[in-house]
């Protein structure tokens, strides 16, 4: 039986982002499967045992912090009813998933005393927003990150509307790393992948974005259009890809980047504020990976044979500009 999604939230803080994330949920996963905290508990029933009923049928639990949550959570803390700190602290025990929801890049401050919930301020956050054209690409990405999680596939019908992937989102630090690594979602990221082929220019030898790093003697220039090939196909023995699941820092900038691999070399990749997109590895050259940056541009790396340095070339859309970076495995 497919699993809910538990939506968590006060309503003074951004309700309407709410509600149409909900929408927007239930397009993909189907009706009934949103459970939307408050708004769903009705008059004169027993509110524990509502949230409990649900968050025992729910696959991940997502927190929609807006602008307001933390002064609202202030002013609460000495009441008897909270109905936040029960939810967060029951899906715990339960072992279900707790996906902090930024919106418009809230950011919880360091003095913000959660009590028993403190662990929530360890999760990485997803933010989503309407602003500069972001809404869709955000939920869309938050849709992958749901749909990696165990029976939360989505609906896979002719009646129900399909968005159309244009990257994929994620954070690693959502859940344990054990258990993402147990989340075999080839269908789904193959679906995604046919969705939206990358177009990247095809390397010849005088561009610097096919030099080869760390190939080792004999390398030759990857024709990356070619490498890809059509997505689900098997050709041969399937090569060792290394593993990138984790958190890397660019050397030229700072940015971090948190990367989820999935089986067939495929992951997914978010830098919370900055951009969201997918990769995968090249069949012929295991080490090397390409990889696109909704809005942002497109890149090809290599991953260094110990697993803690990436290097590569990246191409950014608007300008044209390419760029040569640097990033290391923080964990």
């Amino acid at each position: 039986m497919a699993k809910k999604i538990f939506l968590s939230y006060r309503r003074e803080d951004r309700p309407g982002y709410v509600a149409r994330l909900k929408d927007e949920l239930e397009r993909t996963f189907g009706k009934g499967r949103v459970f939307r905290d408050v708004e769903d508990i009705a008059g004169g029933s027993k509110w524990k045992e509502v949230l409990e009923h649900n968050l025992q049928a729910s696959g991940v639990v997502l927190v929609i912090i807006g602008p307001h949550w933390e002064s609202i959570w202030a002013a609460r803390v000495g009441d008897s009813v909270n109905y936040v700190a029960f939810e967060l602290e029951r899906a715990r025990e339960l072992g279900v998933p707790v996906i902090p929801v930024t919106l418009d890049g809230t950011v919880l401050s360091n003095k913000i005393d959660l009590g028993e919930i403190t662990w929530l301020l360890d999760n990485q956050c997803y933010d989503i927003s309407d602003k500069q054209g972001r809404w869709g690409a955000d939920v869309k990405g938050l849709m992958a990150l749901i749909e990696a999680l165990p029976g939360m596939g989505a609906v896979r019908d002719e009646q129900a509307p399909k968005p159309v992937p244009d990257g994929i989102a994620s954070t690693r630090g959502l859940v344990k790393k054990a258990g993402w690594a147990a989340v075999t979602l080839v269908g789904a990221l193959v679906l995604v992948l046919a969705l939206q082929e990358p177009q990247l220019d095809e390397p010849t030898g005088n561009d610097p974005v096919s030099e080869q790093r760390w190939a080792g003697p004999g390398a030759v220039n990857v024709d990356v259009t070619s490498q890809i090939g059509t997505p689900g196909e098997s050709p041969g023995l399937a090569p060792d890809y290394p593993d990138i699941t984790g958190t890397w820092q660019s050397s030229s900038d700072g940015t971090v980047y948190h990367v989820v691999q999935y089986d067939g070399g495929h992951f997914a990749i978010n830098s919370p504020g900055y951009a969201a997109g997918s990769g995968r590895f090249l069949p012929q050259q295991p080490h090397q990976f390409q990889v696109t940056l909704t809005g942002v541009g497109q890149g090809l790396f290599s991953v260094s044979p110990d697993g803690t340095t990436i290097e590569g070339w990246f191409t950014e859309t608007a300008t044209g500009l390419r760029q040569h970076d640097t990033l290391t495995l923080l964990d």
